[in-house]
């Protein structure tokens, strides 16, 4: 084996370690998580929290919709339809409009 090719496998080696032994970066999606709504139920006038933290919503005066065979949208049907979430952190927005 000459020289140069030592030193390629040497540098191989080195960047195969580095990039096993380096932490892999992840975003922490959760953190400060108020609430998740799937909006999936597909009836019904409340939304269940699916964060834990208990945070129920309530859908007014709008319609369960379907796309591409799932029950998943809303359907809007004037401006004052809204879902309402009665948590602290959203004092400034009671209302959260999707469409």
């Amino acid at each position: 084996m000459n020289s140069s090719t030592r030193f390629a496998m040497r540098t191989l080696t080195f960047l195969a370690l580095l990039l096993t032994l380096l932490p892999t970066a992840q975003a922490d999606i959760t953190s400060g998580l108020v609430g998740w709504w799937k909006m999936t139920e597909g009836s019904g006038t409340t939304v269940p929290d699916s964060s834990g933290n208990n945070n129920t919503g309530a859908i007014t005066g709008a319609t369960w919709g379907e796309s591409q065979g799932m029950k998943c949208l809303i359907q809007w049907s004037q401006q004052r339809d809204h879902s309402q979430f009665s948590q602290p952190e959203f004092s400034e927005h009671k209302c959260l409009g999707l469409g």
